[in-house]
């Protein structure tokens, strides 16, 4: 039998719920993510950078999706016009589990503009220490 990623039960279980509004976590930097059926937005504010974004997705996917550290947090779609905040801009991220992790990026800068982009949930999380105080 395959296995159900923490991510599709967190998002069949918001659907099952009837909730409108995507159930929502402020990380530690200010930034908001909201999961959503497609994967979870971390919602933009001005003069942040990637690694404010991935904070707040390791925050979200540890504490609302129940994702190990070893999983990652990957850009599913850059930043752009959000889903589930309508008239605001979000990434769109997903978490994938180590067994069906491809190429990890390795990349010193992180950039919010990149499909694909990646880091472990434990990297994302300790990225919240360098961008707690901005």
């Amino acid at each position: 039998m395959p296995r159900t990623s923490p991510f599709v039960l967190a998002a069949a279980l918001c659907l099952v719920a009837g909730a409108g509004q995507a159930e929502r976590q402020m990380a530690s930097n200010g930034l908001y993510a909201a999961g959503d059926a497609s994967g979870f937005e971390v919602l933009s504010l001005p003069n942040r950078t990637g690694a404010d974004y991935f904070c707040a997705a390791g925050t979200f996917a540890r504490e609302r999706l129940g994702a190990r550290a070893t999983d990652r947090v990957e850009i599913a779609r850059p930043l752009g016009p959000s889903r589930v905040d309508p008239g605001r801009r979000a990434v769109t991220f997903v978490v994938t589990p180590p067994e069906r992790q491809g190429f990890t990026f390795r990349d010193v800068v992180l950039s919010t503009k990149r499909t694909g982009q990646n880091r472990t949930v434990g990297h994302a999380v300790s990225l919240c220490n360098q961008t707690r105080d901005r």
